[in-house]
C-alpha cells in the first residue's frame, strides 16, 4: 500500500512540475509570435506622389525628366526597404492638379506628397518659405544645397507642421535667367525699358522694376506667341524651361544674371505622415534624401546641356560686366520686403547672404 501511495504522489509531482513549466514555454512562444506578428502586421501604405513635369526629358529622348528619375528612385527605394509596406504611386504632369491646388489637397489629406514643389508657390500656404523670395539670395547651386543641410533649413522644414504638412527636404537650387529679343543685357542700364514677363510675386515684380523693366503679368501658355508678336520683349526662367518651351526660337539674347533664385521643397501631408509607422517614416526620409541627390545631379547635367543647345541654336549668351552692380540695385527690394518677415526669418535670410560670401 505504501508503494502505491508513493507512486501516486510521484505522479502528482510530475504532473505539477509539467504544468508549472508549461506557461513559461507558452509565454516565450507568445512573445516571439507577437514580435513576428508586429512585423507582418505593419499596415501597407500607398502614397500618391505629385510632380508637375512630364515623364519625358525636355530635349533628350533617351532620358526621363529629372523629376521623374527622382520619383522612380524614391518609389523603388521605399518599396524595397519596407518589404512592400510603403508603396508609392507617381502622378506626373499635374495629374492630381496644379501645384497650387495640390498644396491645398495635401493640407486636407487628399493628396499625400509632392516631391519637387517650388518654394515660391508653397510660400502661399507656408509663409515661412518667403525667405526664399529675395533676389540674389544664393550665389550658386552648391550654396543652396549646403544651406539645405543647416539648422536654419531644418527650422523651415519644421515650420511646415504648423500648416498641416511635413517638410522632408529642399532641392533644385536653380536660377531664373532673362531671355529677350531686344538687346544684350550686361549692365543694369541695359534692362531699362524692357517689357519683361516675370512671376506674379510682389518681390519679383519689384526686383525687375528696380532694373527699369516694365513688368508684365501673363499666363504661361501665352508667352511664346507674345514674344513672337512683340507684345513682350522677354521672359525669365531656368534654362531647362527656356529651352523646353522653345522661347529661343523667338528671343535670342540670354543674360546669365542670376537675379531670381528657384528652390523646391519635398512635402507630405501631416495626416498621411501620422499614419506611417516609425520604421516607414525613417525609410521615407532616407528615400527622400536619396531622391534629392538624384534630382540635383540630374538637373545640373540637364542645365549644362541646355545651355550648349541654346548656344548651338543661335542664342547669344552674356554675363554681367559687374555683378555687384546688380546686387546693389536690389537693396530696395530687401528694404521693402525683409521687414515683413518675423525676426527669426529675417535672421535666416541674413545668414544665407553671409554664407554666400564664402562661395
Amino acid at each position: 500500500m505504501k508503494k502505491y501511495c508513493a507512486l501516486f504522489l510521484t505522479l502528482i509531482l510530475v504532473f505539477n512540475i509539467a504544468a508549472c513549466s508549461q506557461p513559461t514555454s507558452n509565454s516565450n512562444n507568445d512573445a516571439a509570435d507577437s514580435t513576428a506578428e508586429e512585423a507582418v502586421a505593419e499596415d501597407t501604405i500607398v502614397l500618391k506622389l505629385h510632380h508637375a513635369q512630364a515623364t519625358t526629358h525636355p530635349f533628350d529622348d533617351t532620358k526621363q525628366h529629372p523629376y521623374q528619375v527622382a520619383a522612380e528612385y524614391l518609389k523603388e527605394y521605399c518599396e524595397t526597404e519596407s518589404n512592400g509596406t510603403l508603396k508609392i504611386e507617381i502622378y506626373p504632369a499635374n495629374a492630381l492638379g496644379e501645384d497650387e491646388e495640390v498644396l491645398e489637397l495635401m493640407q486636407e489629406g487628399i493628396v499625400d506628397m509632392s516631391l519637387v514643389m517650388p518654394t515660391s508657390k508653397a510660400a502661399a500656404v507656408i509663409p515661412e518659405l518667403n525667405v526664399f523670395n529675395f533676389p540674389f539670395l544664393f550665389v550658386s547651386a552648391a550654396h543652396g544645397e549646403d544651406f539645405a543641410k543647416t539648422e536654419d533649413a531644418q527650422y523651415l522644414l519644421d515650420a511646415c507642421q504648423d500648416h498641416d504638412m511635413v517638410g522632408l527636404g529642399f532641392s533644385t537650387f536653380l536660377f531664373r535667367y532673362p531671355l529677350n529679343s531686344v538687346r544684350d543685357c550686361k549692365t543694369v542700364a541695359d534692362f531699362n525699358g524692357l517689357q519683361l514677363r516675370t512671376m506674379d510675386s510682389p518681390a519679383a515684380l519689384a526686383a525687375f522694376a528696380e532694373l527699369g523693366c516694365n513688368t508684365v503679368s501673363m499666363s504661361f501658355g501665352e508667352l511664346y506667341t507674345a514674344l513672337q508678336l512683340g507684345t513682350i520683349d522677354g521672359v525669365e526662367n531656368d534654362l531647362l524651361t527656356l529651352l523646353s518651351q522653345n522661347y529661343h526660337e523667338v528671343a535670342k539674347l540670354l543674360s546669365l544674371v542670376p537675379i531670381w533664385p528657384f528652390a523646391s521643397i519635398t512635402l507630405i501631408s501631416q495626416s498621411t505622415w501620422n499614419k506611417l509607422s516609425d520604421n516607414q517614416k525613417q525609410i521615407l526620409q532616407e528615400g527622400v534624401d536619396g531622391a534629392i541627390d538624384v534630382v540635383n545631379k540630374e538637373y545640373a547635367e540637364s542645365l549644362d546641356a541646355a545651355l550648349e543647345i541654346l548656344k548651338s541654336n543661335g542664342v547669344t549668351v552674356s554675363e554681367a560686366d559687374n555683378m555687384q552692380e546688380f546686387v546693389d540695385a536690389m537693396q530696395p527690394v530687401y528694404d521693402e520686403f525683409l521687414p515683413e518677415l518675423d525676426p527669426k526669418l529675417q535672421q535666416i535670410v541674413n545668414n544665407i547672404k553671409t554664407m554666400g560670401e564664402s562661395y
